[in-house]
C-alpha cells in the first residue's frame, strides 16, 4: 500500500517562521504537519517520539547548528528523510548539509516554489530506500 500523505516535523528556532511554515506546509497536497519543535534537542525527542517521514531542519539555531543534529537524526531514524533550511549562504551550506547527511537543501527565500518539489524527491527517494 502507497503511503496517501508524507507527515513533517519542522525544526526551527523562530516562532513566526515556525507558524508560517506550519501553515504553508498544511497547504500542500499529501503534507501532514506531525509536529514542531523549536530547537534540536526538541527536534531529537520529537523525531523519536512521532517517526516522520520527513523532517525539516533549520541549520542556525539559537544555540545548537542543524548540521550537528542532522547526522544524529539519521544515526536515529536512517530512513527519515531530511531537508536541511536556512536563510544565510545557501551555496556554503548546501555541500555541508549533504555531507552531514541531509537529502536535500532548501533556501528559505524561495521555499514557496522550491520546497513541494524537493519534499517529493526526497520522500520519493526514502520509499525506493525502503522497499
Amino acid at each position: 500500500m502507497v503511503k496517501s500523505t508524507i507527515s513533517v516535523l519542522l525544526v526551527d528556532d523562530n516562532l513566526v517562521f515556525r507558524n508560517l511554515a506550519a501553515r504553508f506546509l498544511a497547504t500542500l497536497p499529501g503534507i501532514e504537519v506531525a509536529g514542531t519543535a523549536e530547537g534540536g534537542a526538541d527536534g531529537l525527542l520529537l523525531a523519536a517520539t512521532l517517526h516522520p517521514d520527513l523532517i525539516l531542519m533549520d541549520l542556525h539555531l539559537r544555540n545548537e547548528h542543524g548540521l550537528q543534529i542532522i547526522p544524529q537524526l539519521r544515526t536515529m531514524l536512517p530512513q527519515v528523510g531530511i531537508i536541511a533550511l536556512s536563510l544565510l549562504d545557501p551555496l556554503g551550506f548546501s555541500a555541508a548539509t549533504l555531507q552531514a547527511g541531509a537529502d536535500a537543501f532548501v533556501d528559505k527565500m524561495t521555499m514557496a516554489s522550491d520546497l513541494l518539489p524537493a519534499i517529493q524527491q526526497v520522500s520519493q527517494r526514502s520509499l525506493i530506500a525502503s522497499v
